[in-house]
């Protein structure tokens, strides 16, 4: 089995070996992160049967650039979506709430909103403060 750690993020999760311990027909979602799942490996069991259909909203890289990415992409069993699993309308309002609280923290005046996690670099906020 092909399975390696890159940056903290196991590669082959699922795999040739994985799914053919699955029930033959089973179905395989992937919106957790690109490169869990062996992508060639899915594709020879969609031609086989073993897996009757897929999903992926994440790739190992974006936008696909991989002949395999490519041929899972457009493969007839297989729903492709381009990384859009959290662009719902309550994780944008989500995210524009976050940023105006650390608007609101950034001028220090605020005892409810305290965190500035977006400020990258926090030695050139503290001399314009």
């Amino acid at each position: 089995m092909r399975l390696r750690k890159e940056i903290g993020v196991q590669k082959y999760l699922i795999s040739t070996e994985t799914l053919a311990k699955c029930k033959k027909g089973v179905k395989v979602v992937n919106v957790a992160r690109g490169g869990i799942i062996d992508e060639q490996a899915i594709i020879d069991a969609l031609e086989s049967g073993q897996v009757d259909g897929a999903a992926f909203d994440v790739y190992p890289e974006e936008p696909p650039k991989s002949a395999v990415t490519k041929a899972l992409i457009s493969h007839p069993k297989v729903v492709a979506t381009p990384h859009l699993g959290a662009s719902t309308a309550e994780a944008q309002v989500r995210v524009a709430v976050e940023v105006a609280e650390q608007f609101i923290a950034l001028n220090g005046t605020s005892p409810k909103y305290t965190s500035t996690a977006g400020v990258i670099n926090k030695e050139a906020l503290a001399h314009y403060q």
